[in-house]
């Protein structure tokens, strides 16, 4: 079964490319340079359609979290899980972002940091109401693992699909 996995900035989707998952990344859907860059309407439907496409195919893919994303894969009634950072993490996952960007010093890692930084709790906040959610509870964990013991345990036990993990990467339900 392939699967769509919806996360947040800084949650490792890169990491999982070498697995075989496709890293969709949305910063390819801009229009015009440096300051001037706008994203044209309906954007996220062409790329939530690849997503789709590439599922169909039977290909895991992960995409970021904006809200148009998640809206779009909502109204096509396409199924996703949302992976995110506990509310508790705050402080540590912004350092871990400006960290990133001070190793990397692009735009993507910029923009995410300074998203982040910015909307931290407005993000947080609306994730939590996502339906069918991974929580990272620390900052040592495995994004593989998560999402492999995450869709194993869904699909054993869980009615709502909200799943957290614990220090000891334990599995528990939300």
């Amino acid at each position: 079964m392939s699967r769509i996995i919806v996360g947040f900035p800084g949650v490792g989707k890169s990491s999982l490319k070498e697995m075989g998952w496709i890293d969709l990344r949305s910063d390819c859907f801009w229009i015009g340079n440096g300051d001037k860059k706008v994203r044209p309407e309906g954007w996220y439907e062409s790329f939530c359609n690849v997503a789709i496409d590439l599922v169909e195919q039977g290909y895991d893919v992960l995409v970021p979290s904006h809200e148009a994303i998640r809206r779009y894969l909502k109204s096509r009634n396409q199924i996703y899980t949302v992976i995110y950072p506990d509310s508790n993490l705050k402080e540590e996952w912004i350092k871990k972002l400006k960290d990133r960007y001070e190793s990397n010093p692009d735009r993507e890692t910029l923009s995410a940091y300074e998203a982040v930084r910015d909307h931290w709790d407005d993000f947080i906040e609306d994730l939590s109401g996502e339906e069918s959610s991974l929580v990272i509870k620390n900052m040592d964990y495995s994004l593989h693992d998560m999402i492999d013991n995450g869709y194993k345990y869904i699909k054993l036990c869980v009615p709502s699909g909200n799943l957290s993990m614990d220090r000891d990467n334990s599995i528990i339900e939300i």
